[in-house]
């Protein structure tokens, strides 16, 4: 289409130590942040309207010394049409496939976290996860999940 693509993104985040607020010795940190994003484009036949919204939040407690209990959400809804570009296994993009939609997808996780150094730490997690198309409840799933990570940072 000759009609070019509009595209907006409106986010706002925050972080807060409410420990250096409180003037408290243990962390206790909250984070949360909210995205729009708009994609428009006018057309017969490539018209595109596709609004998604996410939302997350987490936090961050310190029990004792390098011990922290962790937890989190992550929520993204998107309703509208868009035209997706498939990629084959040799990463060659394909012809468009029309999507149109309304769909939930949300993310719970909470664990322990230690951290043995500035740039090593060892998680121990459980997520759940959900997804829910709200034009086809066919394609609908959940899952949980269970895991231990260790992150070094070089």
């Amino acid at each position: 289409s000759p009609n070019k693509r509009s595209f907006q993104v409106y986010q706002l985040i925050a972080n807060l130590n409410i420990n250096k607020v409180l003037d408290w010795e243990k962390q206790l940190s909250l984070y949360g942040g909210v995205q729009f994003e708009n994609t428009r484009r006018i057309g017969n036949i490539s018209a595109v309207k596709l609004n998604s919204k996410i939302i997350d939040a987490g936090i961050d407690i310190e029990l004792f010394r390098k011990f922290y209990l962790v937890g989190g959400a992550k929520v993204l809804s998107s309703k509208g049409n868009e035209f997706i570009f498939p990629i084959d296994q040799y990463n060659q993009l394909g012809i468009p496939v029309f999507f149109s939609g309304s769909t939930l997808e949300q993310l719970f996780g909470y664990g322990l976290k230690y951290n043995f150094g500035t740039n090593t730490y060892l998680t121990l997690q459980d997520q759940n996860f959900f997804y829910k198309d709200r034009e086809n409840s066919n394609k609908n799933y959940s899952f949980n999940q269970f895991f231990i990570m260790i992150f070094m940072k070089m």
